[in-house]
């Protein structure tokens, strides 16, 4: 398959170039990328902060599967537009009838009555979101080969979200997990977060000599 030049691509995608095409995998780091501000403020303001963004450019579409990430972000969501008197958000759930053991419309009701969203569109799938189903085929024609490969997932929650905002939950694991003790020691040495005095093992231990490290 040949090179499809890539512009306009959905937002959070990466647009891969030559080299990282041929080898699979995202290689470089975005120049542009603006550091985290260190902020005294807790994880629920910066995710509502977020949230207002999108609320604010409505239709606000969540793309809603029923885990914890997705199910925070749509509750938030919830939570901030009644909260500032906006429009709610609107819930989108992908099913797959052939895979009756993907079921999770009862979980899933629950936490969209807890929550109050009204108004929660159920797409049913079957192929399209196949590595060359039609949605990625059509994804490909139009912006290229992305990073990650499963971007054309959203593709037909995006479409419910046109001249408005989508939000997912994307990601979640990476941003509640705790993650690596050594992804902390990065952000203490790029001044991110301030240190601690638990650091200064690790700290020490990654200016040791390697056959230390290695030990």
């Amino acid at each position: 398959m040949g090179a499809v030049t890539a512009t306009g691509a959905p937002a959070g995608a990466w647009q891969l170039t030559p080299l990282e095409l041929a080898a699979g995998l995202p290689l470089g780091h975005d120049p542009d990328l603006v550091p985290l501000a260190v902020t005294d403020d807790g994880p629920r303001a910066a995710v509502e902060a977020a949230v207002l963004g999108a609320l604010l450019r409505p239709p606000c579409v969540v793309s809603f599967s029923g885990g914890r990430d997705s199910s925070t972000v749509l509750a938030l969501a919830a939570h901030v537009a009644a909260r500032e008197g906006l429009a709610p958000p609107v819930a989108v759930t992908l099913r797959f009838p052939r895979l009756p053991e993907s079921d999770e419309s009862e979980w899933q009701r629950q936490v969209v009555d807890h929550v109050g969203v009204r108004e929660w569109t159920l797409l049913d799938t079957t192929d399209e979101l196949d590595l060359l189903g039609d949605d990625a085929r059509d994804q490909i024609r139009r912006h290229g080969v992305l990073w990650p490969p499963n971007t054309h997932f959203h593709q037909r929650i995006a479409a419910l979200a046109a001249g408005g905002s989508l939000l997912t939950g994307f990601a979640g694991d990476e941003v509640m997990s705790p993650g690596s003790p050594w992804d902390r020691l990065a952000h203490v040495q790029q001044g991110q977060v301030r240190p601690r005095a638990s650091d200064a093992a690790r700290r020490a231990l990654a200016a040791s000599p390697r056959a230390v490290r290695r030990a």
